[in-house]
């Protein structure tokens, strides 16, 4: 396998070195990241190298000893021909945006997420989150629209028409922002369910910080990175219910009515949260989601890895429910699982 393995980045490189891979290396200094690579040149790659294409290939770049680009190949199970489909609007979502003017509700969304398979909720959430809703949002990256995309992921999932950006038009958006969500779910967690809403962290994570972030070697991680890690926990806390997304007009007594829970239960678990402090687009905790967790009972020879693979449940949202900042756990400790 190994030999194996040799042979195949032995190929890669000298096939990247005709295709004009030191276009790449300009900079030395450069830090080279998914973020930087277009996977359609992989998968043209691929198409080009018919012996190849009976093998799944999850590729990152990485630098060698003389700070030189190397394309490092692992096999896996990535169903890249699945992943290129969605590049492409679905035609049943072409149908229904046509003439479509007013900005999509949250039943819009939930359509366009099942036609791609994506759990209902997750596309209002990231586009509340991205955005508040707004089209026409400009980040300092120059991230444009309400799902924010950055011109080179724009590109790759044709939100460029005829040389006309349509990053600002709100179905447009809505229906690449669902399709990169399903096409990051595919790459980093190609052997979870993407109808479980559970298994959609590491995507969320990736959505936010990058692939090159979140997928490194054969595995996959929530970064360590403040702006990410309360990405994914409010975007996943407002799909199962525990937070709710402030509306215009909203005030405490409106939102713990129709949230059916109390004033006292929104402040307990918000600080210093009022009336006052709402703001349209913010996340605030209405439910406390460990009152409805189960519990796993620490067992000899268990580690916080582990338990994640057996209960299903991954390693961030297990040491955020349990409040666990390291990953010291010690026989019969109970672990609240969801």
């Amino acid at each position: 396998m190994r030999i194996k393995k040799i042979k195949i980045s032995i190929v890669f490189i000298v096939a990247f070195s005709l295709m004009g891979i030191d276009t790449y290396k300009k900079n030395k200094n450069t830090n080279y990241t998914l973020d930087n690579y277009v996977e359609s040149d992989f998968l043209n790659f691929k198409k080009n190298n018919k012996s190849l294409n009976n093998v799944n290939y999850s590729n990152y770049f990485k630098k060698n000893e003389d700070n030189l680009l190397v394309l490092n190949v692992e096999i896996n199970e990535v169903n890249f021909d699945e992943m290129e489909k969605l590049k492409i609007m679905n035609p049943v979502i072409a149908n229904y945006i046509i003439n479509k003017k007013d900005l999509p509700t949250k039943k819009d969304l939930n359509f366009i997420s099942r036609i791609y398979n994506i759990p209902e909720n997750l596309l209002f959430s990231i586009m509340m989150k991205e955005s508040r809703g707004n089209p026409y949002a400009l980040s300092h990256k120059k991230a444009k629209g309400a799902f924010q995309f950055m011109e080179e992921t724009a590109v790759e999932f044709n939100l460029f028409k005829n040389g006309k950006d349509l990053r600002n038009d709100p179905w447009y958006s809505a229906d690449a922002g669902a399709r990169y969500i399903k096409w990051l779910f595919l790459y980093v967690t190609p052997n979870k369910d993407p109808k479980v809403v559970e298994n959609y962290n590491y995507t969320l994570a990736a959505y936010n910080a990058g692939i090159a972030r979140v997928k490194k070697n054969s595995g996959v991680y929530i970064p360590n990175i403040k702006e990410t890690q309360d990405y994914v926990y409010k975007i996943m806390g407002h799909v199962k219910g525990d937070k709710y997304i402030v509306k215009k007009g909203d005030n405490l007594s409106k939102i713990a009515y129709k949230m059916k829970t109390t004033v006292e239960e929104i402040k307990k678990l918000n600080k210093n949260i009022s009336d006052r402090r709402l703001k349209f687009g913010n996340f605030i905790s209405i439910r406390d989601p460990n009152k409805n967790s189960d519990s796993y009972k620490v067992k000899k020879g268990d580690t916080l890895s582990k338990i994640a693979n057996l209960t299903g449940i991954d390693l961030y949202t297990i040491k955020e429910m349990n409040r666990l900042k390291g990953d010291v756990i010690y026989v019969g400790q109970e672990i609240k699982i969801y």
